[in-house]
Formats: structure tokens, C-alpha cells, sequence
């Protein structure tokens, strides 16, 4: 089958905003993105943005590809990222897009398979033919290795996890301490009633707010540059939205989860590596809508997590309402 992939330029968006970075973005950047056949190039879309993720752009301030990438790729759908490229790097980035596709092509066509179902692998994979293409340009292009080091650094801290679980599995059973020699319960007294507090509840008070202020993608900052607009879409936002703010769910930070943030939503379970969102928790704190996490948290005086919430930087550009929120991230 013919290989049908092909860039595509979309259609900057009329920004409303009068912020100053917006203006100043107003025709100054054109937005591409990858587009294949939905059933048969999926993989190949993948392995595209995998690519881009590992080769430097040509602008003054040394970024990958990936730090200019909209990431609501949705592959099975039949399209990669949203590229932001500058005026003056398009004839670049057109001409990187022809040495990219005809890697992942000749890829495709040798081996078959394209490991998207591993991260790791994948990204490893497009650093490998990142560096294939730079070594064969001339010194036209750069490599970037933000994205491998990432994978590494994940790959060892998950198989670090792993070995920690397996010897804990593997420990001999504590023999339990006999009731009379147990820990009493500590009683709390709120409202009126008598909370007990028991041992293992204080063993939960696990510190999960380990970031102070919004990290640099936080979608939930009111500066993200223009050329993120649009980011999440106004359906995802939408859904965001509700949980967060309606139904007080907690937000873990993506950076910090194990897994893509596609499968955040499908019954996501915390394995102690993760932290709150700082976005999120400090609109919810600002709009009145703190999670239930944070509420219980309150409650029952776990004092790490209360330390941690009081650390929160309210000062960071986040927000103001809801409607703001969802409106930066419709397309």
C-alpha cells in the first residue's frame, strides 16, 4: 500500500486575547501536523513525532521539536502533533519532514512493527533515527536528547519501583503485635465527633503535593504561549473541567505519572511517584472548589499534606474562571 502521509498546514488562530505575547505571535508562526491513513499508518504517525521529539530546531533558544509541539496527537484518528514553526524555519521543517518520513518509511518497510505500545521503546527508537538523520545532514541539524534522557531516567526509576515491590512481596510476614501491646487510636475531635485516627491511617499520610507552582506546560497556567492554544481541545477541557471543578477530583501532575496521559481517565492507580497538580490545586483553592483529597485531608489534620498546601505559590499565573480555562483550550 502506498504510504499516504503528508504535512499539512492548518490555520492560525484568531487570538481575542489582548495579552502582549499574543499579539506579538500574530503572523509569525505557521502550525503544521502530520496527517496518514488512519487504519493502516498509525504507527507511522507515532514514530514521526517520536522523531521530530529528538531533533533541535533552528530557532536562537535551543528546544526540540517536542517543546513546539501541541501534544493532542491522536494517532488511530489519522494525525501526529501540532507543530509551532516560526516564519522563518518553515523551508526547515519542511525539509526535515521529507528526511523524517523517509526514515520511518524505509522502518516500516524492513521491520513491519512499530513498538507503540511500549513509550520507551518508541522514543528510543526515534532517537536512534534522529541521530541517523543528523549524522547524514551536514551539520544542517542537531540532535536533542531532552526526550531520551526523560526515557532513561523513567525506565530506570520504573524497574527501581518494580525491584522495591518484588523484595517486599518477598519479606517475611511480620508477626502481628498482640491487641493489648497495639498503638491506641489518636481521637480528633471535629464538630462535635470523635474521629480516631489509627496508626495505619497516619502511614497514608503520604506527601503527594511535592510541587509548589505550575510547571512550565501546565495547562492550567493563564501564560502558556499562543501557539498552545487549543492544546487539550474544547471536548477534553470540557471533561476536565467537571471533574476538577464540579466533582472535586484530584489532578495528578503528568510529568510525574508512569504512563501516557491517555489512559489517565481509565481507572488510574496511584503508585507514590506522582504529585497534585499545582495548577489545578491552586484554581481549586482560588475559585472555592478544593478536591475532596484536599478537604479530607484538612479534616482529619494529616499535617504533611496541610504543610504542602500551604507551600502552594497562589501568586502563579493560573486562571481565573472556569469559562477562561476551557476557552484558552478550544480549538
Amino acid at each position: 500500500m502506498a504510504i499516504l502521509m503528508k504535512l499539512v498546514r492548518n490555520a492560525a488562530t484568531t487570538f481575542d486575547s489582548e495579552r502582549k505575547e499574543h499579539r506579538r505571535n500574530r503572523g509569525r508562526t505557521h502550525f503544521y501536523q502530520v496527517e496518514g491513513n488512519a487504519e493502516h499508518e498509525s504507527e507511522q504517525l507515532a514514530l514521526v513525532d517520536a522523531v521530530l521529539f529528538s531533533i533541535q530546531t533552528i530557532s536562537d533558544e535551543a528546544q526540540s521539536w517536542h517543546e513546539r509541539a501541541c501534544l493532542c496527537a491522536d494517532y488511530s484518528e489519522g494525525y501526529a502533533c501540532n507543530y509551532a514553526v516560526e516564519l522563518d524555519e518553515v523551508e526547515d521543517f519542511k525539509g526535515l519532514w521529507k528526511l523524517v518520513k523517509a526514515q520511518v518509511t524505509e522502518y516500516a518497510k524492513t521491520f513491519g512493527s512499530i513498538p507503540t505500545n511500549d513509550n520507551y521503546a518508541l522514543n528510543i527508537l526515534g532517537y536512534a533515527i534522529a541521530g541517523k538523520i543528523v549524522r547524514n545532514s551536514n551539520g544542517k541539524y542537531e540532535l536533542h536528547d531532552r526526550v531520551y534522557k526523560l526515557a532513561v531516567k523513567w525506565k530506570a526509576e520504573s524497574e527501581e519501583r518494580q525491584k522495591a515491590r518484588a523484595e517486599k512481596a518477598a519479606a517475611p510476614v511480620e508477626v502481628e503485635t498482640p491487641a493489648a501491646e497495639q498503638t491506641a487510636p489518636v481521637q480528633k475531635t471535629e464538630g462535635g465527633k470523635k474521629i480516631h485516627i489509627t496508626p495505619e491511617t497516619k502511614a497514608d499520610e503520604i506527601k503527594s503535593f511535592r510541587l509548589v507552582s505550575p510547571c512550565k506546560e501546565c495547562p492550567y497556567r493563564s501564560d502558556l504561549p499562543s501557539y498552545l492554544k487549543g492544546w487539550l481541545g474544547r471536548e477534553r477541557a470540557t471533561e476536565i473541567a467537571r471533574n476538577v471543578f464540579d466533582l472535586g477530583q484530584s489532578f495528578p501532575c503528568h510529568k510525574t505519572t508512569e504512563h501516557d496521559d491517555r489512559k489517565l481517565d481509565q481507572g488510574y492507580t496511584y503508585k507514590g511517584c506522582e504529585s497534585q497538580c499545582a495548577g489545578a490545586s491552586i484554581m481549586q483553592i482560588k475559585l472555592g472548589k478544593t478536591s475532596a483529597y484536599m478537604q479530607v485531608a484538612e479534616r482529619l489534620g494529616w499535617t504533611k499534606e496541610i504543610e504542602a498546601m500551604q507551600q502552594l505559590d497562589l501568586d502563579s499565573p493560573v486562571f481565573e474562571t472556569v469559562a477562561d480555562f476551557i476557552e484558552f483550550h478550544s480549538r
